[in-house]
């Protein structure tokens, strides 16, 4: 042992005050693993026992039952053994009691401890809970929790009875918890008006704990939907899901979300989040009950998958390793079907052990109750209409020309496999038109795959067709040149391209050599970066190359002309050979990628939505159509953004999910997708599911290493995303991390715009902090020149000092009015002199309050915003009315009441205030027709 005092124990010391510090995670577990270790090695049994007495907790809720369990047996034992040295409470968070709560529930998680086992553990704790002299509504808690894993909802029932009818203590479990817990046992009892109602009562309690309240709101789900409060429940799965995300101890929660998304029709989001979270599933090795509920889970949203016609869709992660003793092994992901009843068969098994171990058959019966799941719907769209691409007619080819385009698709697929299948079909028919081109794609795929040696092969049968079609020439050409001719080019083979052209002259060859030989150059020349050379060549094969194109060359001349003219910055001419590619029939074999996106660009830059719009479809249906993830990610972003010019966001939305799916499945980089995404849900009026993508990417770039003022711009989102879903605190949290970062980033600018939004909330709440939060945004905003942001910065600046009583806001406010002025932003200077009216009547100078309310209401109503005037207006008659100038207020009054549309809710609350004050005045029958006007 060490010597009190000693620097291994300050070391072991300091290590336990660290963790203390962490959240549940890698780096607190380090710590605390390092603290035990270096504890046992020293021989200090005091500092081990409190090491692990931190441990236990952090298993737990990590999820590491097997850790947690040594720990906690460790730490009993010792404290059998000597209670003085190894007290019930060492001074750590939770004491040796209270971690009893947990043991006797992960123990009946597994089914290899039978029922006798649990028992003596419960037996065992009621004892030390009574000779500790603390009461035993924890004890009850913890039967109630196991009854039902041991299958005895009827004892759950008789523990709750009896847990209710003792006072709760420190060793309670938390109110949360339990209505959390006592949620989940109504809802299994069939009782869904009692398990919302204790929802209900966890959220506007405001109660917490570790994974509360969004495990309790991931059970009030098919409750809420069955009540057909659809919308509460759409808010509480993004609320609970946002929540539960980042928890890898969480799949229990996730699995209700899965099971949400299955039966409201939100197939693709359910396989989105089955993929992000599939390798949680196996999370904790020991709680069997948990892989129970979570493959039934996968089984409800694969179910409705598979019955969508999505089967044969590759589900990302379920080859996952630690899936293996779950699953079994895999070759590669499996498709939903595959998985569907990989899952379904699995928890057959868990429920099968849980019943032989628990002597019934309540897993068996608990697992027909999910299976049932699988009939139930509800529509509940979360964010938008899923995109559902065309469907693309894979029909087999007749001919060899049909097999020559196959081959040609399949190889900008890069699939091998599918060129040598298309191209021995088309041989196969014998029909010779189409041998050497079959031939030339074959060998294009094998150099792309590496594999030199059988091109080499296919070289020496596509010679043997040409030479049969009489191309004796070129034969001979491709022979001598080997590869260098079809695709193995390069700026180094610029010299010998050029002797043999001048060879192929001298010799009087046939065109079609020197074209060939021309076009090779030129896309060598593109490689080197001389594209007015490239384009020369080309220009000059362009008029040497015959009509009938015997060699099928145009298609490579003009591909690579296009890619000159690009180069060049010749875009309309680019764009004229695009469109006339696109339109040439002779191409309708070749996939036209750059074309169609070029055509799609250039139109769009022109303004030209609707017509942009129609070459991006195609393009994504081309893209879709030959399955290459990267290229559809790419033209359906390109076709989000036309739909999104066109105002058009929730189509523009749907793309771009599909998009993000797809570049997911090509592990491609996301966070800019995901961006662009969160910003058109929330164009869209998708706030929920706009806020979590913003979210998943604001972590993403923290956790990554951005760029601060990256990380500060996504912030600033976030939190105007945040404050769409009324949650204020996450906006407040958000936008004040934003200033720091955009601040020590000298991105003043986005530090304005921060302080702004920041400080505007603050306003709303009244909170004084306000001045200073624009104090500090006004000196970020000076120090950008021409910052459009200063009109807002000293209206929210003058209404933070008006709202303290300092009357200097009133020269702000002023100096808001003139930068707006300057910048001619009418509607926003009217929009002040607004605030400073209303302002100027609170203070007592009514009618210098008056006088500029109503001047800015003309100026607000010809702007066309005749709500806020009419407002103001309303604002100044009160004024009047409260200073006993009735006459007055009537006229003020009367002139908002004519602003707003009869039938509106305005025109109503107007006439009624109108009508009485004319009662006040004594004219009744006035005031009689006016509410007559809206009765």
């Amino acid at each position: 042992m060490s010597a009190p005092g000693s620097r291994k124990a300050r070391k072991i010391e300091r290590l336990l005050e660290e963790a203390a510090e962490l959240p549940v995670g890698p780096e607190e577990r380090a710590l605390l693993d390092e603290a035990v270790r270096l504890a046992d090695e020293a021989g200090e049994e005091e500092l081990a026992y409190r090491a692990r007495m931190h441990l236990t907790p952090s298993a737990h809720m990590a999820g590491d039952t097997d850790t947690m369990l040594a720990s906690f047996g460790w730490c009993v034992g010792k404290h059998d053994a000597d209670p003085v040295r190894f007290p019930i409470d060492p001074g750590v968070h939770v004491d040796l009691l209270f971690q009893y709560k947990w043991m006797a529930g992960r123990l009946a998680s597994n089914s290899r401890f039978p029922r006798e086992r649990v028992t003596a553990l419960h037996a065992d704790m009621e004892r030390r809970y009574r000779e500790a002299g603390v009461g035993q509504t924890g004890v009850l808690q913890s039967r109630h929790d196991v009854a039902l894993l041991l299958g005895d909802p009827d004892a759950a029932a008789r523990f709750l009875i009896e847990r209710d009818g003792l006072e709760r203590d420190d060793y309670s479990h938390c109110e949360a918890c339990v209505r959390s817990s006592d949620a989940t046992f109504a809802q299994l009892r069939g009782d869904d008006a009692e398990a919302i109602r204790l929802w209900e009562e966890i959220l506007e309690q405001g109660l917490s704990c570790g994974e509360e309240p969004e495990f309790a709101e991931s059970e009030a789900l098919l409750p809420l939907l069955r009540a057909g409060r659809v919308e509460e429940a759409l808010a509480a799965h993004a609320r609970s899901y946002r929540a539960a995300r980042t928890n890898p101890d969480g799949f229990p929660i996730i699995a209700n979300h899965l099971v949400f998304c299955a039966v409201t029709g939100n197939l693709a989001r359910g396989l989105q989040l089955l993929e992000r979270h599939i390798d949680g599933l196996a999370h904790d090795p020991f709680h069997e009950a948990n892989h129970f509920s979570g493959l039934a889970a996968v089984g409800v949203l694969l179910d409705a998958v598979v019955e969508a016609g999505e089967g044969a869709t590759r589900v990302r992660g379920s080859d996952h390793p630690t899936l293996e003793p779950l699953l079994g092994a895999a070759d590669g992901p499996r498709t939903a079907g595959e998985l569907r009843d990989a899952a379904w068969s699995a928890a057959e098994t868990i429920a099968a052990r849980f019943d032989a171990r628990n002597g019934n058959d309540w897993f068996a019966r608990t697992l027909a109750g999910k299976r049932a799941l699988s009939a139930q719907r509800w529509e509940a769209p979360f964010g938008g209409e899923s995109y559902a691409p065309p469907v693309v007619d894979d029909a087999e080819p007749a001919d060899a020309a049909g097999w020559l385009t196959r081959a040609r698709r399949r190889l900008f697929a890069a699939d091998l496999d599918g060129v040598r299948a298309a191209v021995a079909a088309g041989l196969a028919l014998g029909e010779g038109d189409h041998d050497a081109e079959l031939h030339r794609v074959l060998l294009y795929a094998q150099l792309e795959s590496g594999d030199d040696e059988a091109a080499r092969a296919t070289l020496a049968l596509r010679t043997a067709a040409l030479r049969a079609h009489g191309l004796t020439e070129h034969a001979d050409l491709e022979e001598r040149l080997g590869l260098l001719l079809l695709g193995r080019c390069t700026p180094d083979d610029i010299p010998t391209l050029e002797a043999e052209i001048e060879r192929a002259r001298a010799a009087h060859l046939p065109a079609t050599v020197v074209a060939d030989l021309l076009i090779t150059i030129g896309a060598a020349r593109l490689r080197a970066a001389q594209p007015e050379a490239a384009l020369a060549a080309l220009d000059e094969a362009e008029v040497l190359l015959p009509a009938d194109d015997p060699l099928l060359l145009r298609h490579a001349l003009e591909s690579e002309r296009l890619q000159a003219l690009i180069q060049l910055g010749r875009a309309e001419e680019a764009d004229a050979l695009a469109a006339s590619r696109i339109d040439d029939r002779a191409n309708a074999g070749w996939p036209l990628f750059s074309e169609l996106r070029l055509r799609a660009q250039v139109l769009g830059g022109q303004g030209r939505f609707d017509e942009a719009l129609g070459f991006a479809e195609r393009l994504l249906a081309e893209s879709v159509a030959i399955d290459v993830a990267g290229l559809i990610a790419s033209s359906a972003q390109l076709t989000a953004m036309i739909l999104s010019d066109l105002g058009r966001p929730e189509e523009a939305a749907a793309r771009i999910e599909f998009a993000l799916r797809h570049a997911e499945r090509a592990e491609l980089p996301t966070v800019g997708l995901r961006f662009n995404l969160a910003r058109i849900q929330l164009e869209a009026g998708q706030a929920a599911a706009g806020l979590e993508n913003l979210e998943t990417v604001y972590l993403e770039e923290k956790a990554t290493g951005a760029a601060p003022e990256a990380v500060a711009e996504t912030g600033l989102h976030l939190g105007h995303a945040a404050l769409a879903n009324d949650e204020p605190g996450m906006a407040y949290r958000a936008w004040s991390e934003a200033i720091d970062l955009a601040e020590g980033a000298e991105a003043f600018g986005l530090a304005a715009e921060a302080g702004s939004a920041l400080g505007e909330l603050l306003l709303r709440f009244g909170d004084p902090d306000a001045r200073d939060v624009f104090e500090r945004a006004l000196e970020h905003g000076r120090r950008v020149e021409g910052f459009r942001g200063m009109p807002a910065l000293l209206h929210g600046m003058g209404r933070a000092r008006l709202m303290g009583g300092d009357e200097a806001g009133f020269a702000d406010l002023d100096a808001a009015t003139a930068q707006a002025e300057a910048e001619d932003a009418v509607w926003y200077a009217a929009n002040v002199q607004d605030t400073k009216g209303r302002f100027l009547v609170d203070a007592g100078r009514l009618d210098e309050g008056v006088r500029v309310l109503l001047a800015s209401a003309d100026v607000l109503a010809r702007e066309g915003d005749v709500m806020t005037a009419a407002g103001g207006e309303v604002y100044a008659a009160r004024g009047l009315a409260a200073a006993d100038r009735a006459d007055e207020a009537v006229a003020v009054m009367a002139s908002a009441r004519d602003r707003v549309s009869v039938g509106t809710a305005a025109h109503t609350g107007i006439s009624l205030e109108l009508a009485d004050l004319l009662d006040g005045l004594g004219r009744g029958a006035e005031a009689a027709q006016v509410r007559a006007s809206v009765a």
